[in-house]
């Protein structure tokens, strides 16, 4: 949903984006790094990209890419933000386990005849489920693909996304 995008995920990224860095994308200004927009590497040096151009980019380079538009909340914003964090290769990988993985314990519990099932709150919190396991997925990817020292800054993203949005 476009309105998560704007009220909930944006504001959560940007402020995980942090301000200027220069890493492995070069220079990096909010999440916006010359490797990827070369043509607007001075600008990104300068700091001269408002949060409004940002969001532009983010929009049509990752929400839309990512299929968040389709997704339920808390999902789309815990998706948007591995894409921007991980890139979208990730999230193309990460995103098709995660039916699975719930439909499996939606079956168990209720193979369980566990009173969640029954009651229809198993249901209710199937979304939260969604983005928990996204998550999970998304700190298992971290910890094979970030080198050790980078981790902790990375798994804490995660709770704070967890904790933000559940």
């Amino acid at each position: 949903m476009r309105e998560n995008f704007r009220m909930k995920a944006l504001p959560f990224t940007l402020a995980k984006e942090g301000g200027y860095t220069v890493d492995s994308g070069g220079p990096t200004w909010k999440g916006i790094s010359a490797r990827q927009y070369p043509y607007l590497r001075h600008r990104i040096i300068a700091r001269d990209l408002s949060d409004d151009e940002i969001a532009g980019m983010y929009l049509s380079d990752y929400w839309i890419p990512a299929g968040c538009d389709h997704l339920s909340y808390p999902l789309d914003c815990v998706v948007f933000d591995c894409a921007v964090n991980l890139g979208l290769d990730d999230v193309e990988v990460m995103l098709p386990e995660v039916p699975k993985i719930v439909s499996h314990l939606t079956d168990l519990f209720a193979n369980l005849g566990s009173a969640y099932g029954e009651s229809g709150l198993f249901n209710m919190a199937r979304p939260y489920l969604e983005a928990t396991v996204y998550v999970a997925l998304r700190i298992e990817k971290h910890n094979v693909k970030t080198p050790k020292e980078c981790r902790k800054g990375t798994v804490n993203r995660c709770y704070d996304a967890l904790k933000t949005f559940l």
